[in-house]
């Protein structure tokens, strides 16, 4: 499960290749651009990830404070947004913080400082340990953007057992997750907005259900357990259910299921295309159609206790449902080579010339017990683009 930090991390450092004043930060496959010097190979520092939103005085510290304008030098309207960029023709994604290690060449606990006052300048410091969350204490957030009316919905009610907080990892975070070879199934990974529908066992039938047994939320609201009005018109996503006619699918195939396990079976699908008002349901379109949708995942279960289906399971009961599913692009054992083949070009939705979000890697098969390997590899060119939209 994907979770925002600010780690604590031991940093590998390397010469820029076309900067003699820059040199490259490591972090797992993550590399972060830095001023020639700032930390030194094996050094303890913090990572501050892509979608971090970071305070003045960290901005002021980091060197990323314009005070001729009065606002950071990152993105966003006051510069404190961190988005991957690229200097001098190398990608640089999060920003690396100095922590004080004194003179220890080979440290196992960095002393992180924040700035608690101004006049005079109080500083304080924690120590920590490698792999250590720093995020609160140094008071940064993670970017979550306002959304628009048609994704908000009118909420019926709170439930953590019916609903799901999907997310996970970058791959480049997990350099080593999966082994050379090991069998897996590359999807495309859609930009849109994701849609959970889940059919409830009887022991969690409600009225304000869809037929008192299909719950449907969105990513970052089905995450805090809110269920949307599966009948509110002007949601976008309880449009999609009833478009494709994914709640009574989930109930003429899945109900049983639902009761024998007690628990939700849940699909997972990408909403994209255009609005029924005819804007885009984010800032890449992929095609005209409206509320387009592709599954791209299903599970019995909720939260930890979630049990996936393997893909060829999954696959097989999305076309019993009749609904399609993300594009495959891959199949076969695993290499770095392959991923980032795949990982780059055009969508395969459409004919549209629009770039690809990037891909999805997943175990072919789980481990018989509903677990399985998954990570996402993104784009270049969807991490430099313009005017992006991030609507979950």
């Amino acid at each position: 499960m994907a979770e925002f930090k600010c780690e604590v991390v031991r940093v590998k450092v390397v010469p820029h290749p076309n900067a003699d004043r820059l040199d490259i930060a490591q972090v797992g496959d993550y590399q972060s651009i830095i001023g020639k010097g700032y930390v030194k190979d094996g050094d303890l520092a913090v990572y501050i990830p892509e979608q971090a939103v970071v305070p003045e005085w960290l901005l002021r510290e980091l060197k990323l404070w314009d005070e001729t304008k009065g606002k950071g030098m990152c993105a966003g309207s006051l510069g404190n947004r961190v988005k991957a960029i690229k200097l001098r023709g190398v990608l640089s994604q999060g920003v690396i913080y100095r922590a004080n290690c004194g003179d220890d060449p080979n440290p196992t606990v960095a002393l992180v400082s924040v700035l608690r006052g101004s006049e005079p300048e109080i500083w304080e410091s924690c120590p920590c340990e490698e792999s250590d969350d720093v995020s609160e204490f140094l008071g940064v957030v993670k970017y979550e953007p306002k959304l628009p009316s048609h994704m908000m919905g009118k909420a019926i009610g709170v439930d953590l057992d019916i609903t799901h907080n999907y997310d996970f990892d970058n791959l480049k975070k997990h350099p080593r997750l999966f082994d050379d070879g090991e069998q897996v199934v590359i999807t495309e990974k859609i930009h849109g907005t994701l849609l959970q529908v889940a059919v409830v066992p009887q022991s969690k039938e409600n009225d304000k259900l869809y037929k008192g047994r299909v719950a449907l939320t969105s990513k970052g609201l089905g995450g805090r357990g809110i269920i949307l009005d599966h009948n509110d018109e002007t949601n976008l996503y309880a449009q999609t259910v009833k478009k494709h006619g994914i709640a009574d699918k989930l109930i003429e195939n899945f109900s049983k299921l639902a009761d024998a396990t007690n628990s939700p079976i849940i699909i997972f699908g990408e909403v994209f295309g255009r609005t029924l008002s005819g804007a885009g349901v984010q800032d890449l379109t992929y095609t005209d159609e409206e509320l387009d949708f592709r599954a791209f995942d299903m599970c019995y279960g909720v939260r930890a206790d979630a049990k996936f289906f393997d893909f060829r399971t999954f696959t097989t009961a999305c076309s019993v449902m009749g609904l399609k599913t993300v594009p495959v692009l891959y199949e076969g054992p695993f290499s770095k080579a392959v991923v980032a083949e795949h990982t780059d070009g055009n969508t395969t939705l459409s004919t549209k010339k629009q770039i690809r979000e990037g891909v999805v890697v997943k175990s072919l098969l789980s481990d018989g017990k509903g677990n399985r390997k998954i990570a996402k590899s993104v784009s270049e060119a969807y991490l430099l683009r313009k005017d992006a939209t991030e609507f979950n």
